[in-house]
């Protein structure tokens, strides 16, 4: 028997089409298998897919289910305000705040409408505070493995494995032409790296209006145009070493692959606030044979 299972493909952490980060949102997954949704999320081929299932708890708004091309999230930015957006489009999200079971557990939405003009809102997505882990010292072989040299490294600033919900490795530059001549070398990276992994290697600079970032995932081999999950971890760093005051600003990415992408960032003493807006691109049905 074939099911027509229904998406919704958005560009996330922008407000301008064909920037930003690529979702597929699956928007009825009762039926479907782990394995299924993998499939599904490996045929779509971009960053990340979600699967929109019932709460499991009366009063949460859905389960929502992430998957890469190759496994399963515990928790991601862009997946999680993207999906936010396009159930708030289809009226499924009708009140100001609202939550969202994640793998790592309920994550609370805020929906800023702004203006009249607005398409879509700015979505708020509440991450927890950050856990800093340990300063590493190879300070050098860091940088060789980004395609750089330690003069490209923010001198005062250590490299640190920084988590609100997944970890990333935060490289501080020295400026925005080190940040644009960085590489990906995938086994270089990997090689930084024994035992658990961080989710991706987050390089950044100092930009105009707050900070300019580029993700590397050392396990998928690729680069992303815009990590929510990222951006949280990197908005905490910059408050603690002060790099920037408690307030909203600004994280740029994914300019050097043409993809520029916007993430709203807000540091608290309890937490930080990831935001973002979405542009709907395109809809359609799968065909599934069960």
């Amino acid at each position: 028997m074939q099911r027509n299972l229904e998406f919704a493909q958005i560009d996330v952490f922008t407000e301008q089409a064909f920037c930003g980060n690529q979702l597929a949102v699956f928007l009825d997954a009762r039926g479907l298998s782990t394995a299924d949704m993998q499939t599904l999320a490996k045929e779509m081929n971009f960053a990340e897919t979600t699967f929109v299932l019932p709460p499991e708890k009366p009063g949460n708004a859905a389960r929502v289910r992430i998957f890469t091309t190759t496994r399963e999230m515990p928790m991601a930015g862009h997946p999680t305000i993207g999906t936010a957006l396009v159930l708030w489009e289809r009226g499924v999200l009708t009140g100001d705040r609202a939550m969202l079971e994640l793998n790592i557990g309920p994550i609370a939405i805020t929906i800023d409408r702004g203006g009249e003009d607005d398409a879509l809102p700015l979505v708020w997505m509440t991450q927890s505070a950050a856990k800093f882990g340990p300063v590493r010292a190879d300070r050098g072989a860091t940088a060789t493995a980004l395609g750089l040299t330690t003069d490209d490294l923010q001198g005062e600033l250590p490299i640190q494995m920084v988590s609100t919900g997944v970890p990333y490795l935060l490289v501080p530059l020295r400026d925005r032409n080190a940040l644009q001549r960085a590489r990906l070398h995938q086994a270089a990276l990997s090689g930084l790296f024994v035992g658990e992994k961080p989710m991706g290697v987050y390089l950044f600079a100092d930009s105009a209006d707050g900070l300019r970032a580029r993700m590397f995932d050392p396990t998928e081999g690729l680069e992303d145009p815009a990590t929510g999950s990222a951006a949280g971890p990197l908005a905490c760093y910059a408050l603690q070493r002060g790099l920037r005051s408690e307030g909203r600003f600004i994280i740029e990415q994914g300019v050097e692959m043409g993809r520029p992408s916007e993430i709203h960032v807000w540091p608290e003493a309890k937490g930080v606030l990831v935001g973002g807006r979405g542009v709907i691109v395109g809809r359609g049905d799968i065909y599934w044979n069960t």
